[in-house]
């Protein structure tokens, strides 16, 4: 009684979603992550999140984030929404 290849992949897939739905920001902060932190542009803020959904550790995470994000936004403007959205980043790890 073997399970079809796809069920494994779809675990595998389940288990990035699990990990990515705890990045699960409310409508008014995706769009203020969005606005502020990735100058207005969804799709960048969509590819972010995703990468970090792959990442096995808050380290990881805030090394991403600090050398390859944050030189590409200026989140200085606005650290406020920058706290909200690490937060949200390091939730998963707690």
């Amino acid at each position: 009684n073997q399970q079809p290849a796809t069920s494994n992949q779809q675990l595998a897939a389940k288990s990035v979603n699990a990990r990515y739905a705890n990045l699960n920001a409310g409508l008014n902060d995706r769009l203020a992550f969005v606005k502020s932190l990735f100058g207005g542009d969804d799709h960048d803020y969509q590819r972010v999140v995703a990468y970090l959904a792959t990442l096995e550790s808050k380290a990881e995470c805030e090394t991403f984030i600090r050398e390859a994000v944050q030189p590409e936004y200026d989140w200085s403007k606005c650290p406020d929404v920058a706290d909200r959205f690490m937060n949200l980043v390091y939730a998963r790890f707690e």
